[in-house]
């Protein structure tokens, strides 16, 4: 399957998802966004896969900007680099799969190709934006995280 369109949504999706996030709030507020984009498509696809894993993953995010903001991290700046690249790699897939001429990871395209299949079930859908984003994503984001510097002090030579 080829289609590539979030249907009637389609410039309120490529809207929603075309900035990169700087901090964990703006990726909350980029999520629910996203949401709300999700939330106006026509009532044939309210309840979609793409939908079920949204949800389940702004409020995962949440909990964690609530967490950083209540001091619960040893280290604020790099939990706050790595949700940030993190979320940016889906936000990107969302991105790019409603953009013409890009490309979204092979790993998204199995959920976003269904977005409008009303078979599917919450609970699996979920879990299928979850392996994407884990097993495709995380791995992306720990380099992307990596490379800006944290921990930086591991990658110099000691000292003689």
């Amino acid at each position: 399957m080829t289609t590539t369109s979030w249907g009637s949504a389609q410039a309120e999706m490529i809207a929603a998802t075309s900035h990169a996030p700087e901090t964990i709030a703006d990726v909350v507020a980029q999520l629910e966004a996203v949401q709300g984009v999700l939330d106006r498509l026509p009532d044939l696809y309210r309840e979609n896969p793409v939908s079920d894993f949204n949800v389940l993953y702004t409020d995962i995010t949440r909990r964690i900007l609530e967490r950083h903001d209540d001091g619960a991290f040893r280290d604020p700046q790099f939990l706050n680099v790595l949700d940030v690249e993190f979320g940016k790699r889906y936000l990107d897939a969302l991105h790019r799969w409603g953009s013409a001429g890009l490309v979204a990871p092979a790993s998204w395209v199995v959920l976003f190709e269904r977005y409008n299949d009303q078979r599917l079930r919450s609970l699996p859908c979920a879990v299928a934006g979850v392996n994407a984003h884990i097993n495709y994503d995380l791995a992306f984001a720990l380099v992307a995280t990596w490379e800006q510097g944290r921990p930086r002090q591991l990658r110099q030579p000691a000292a003689p």
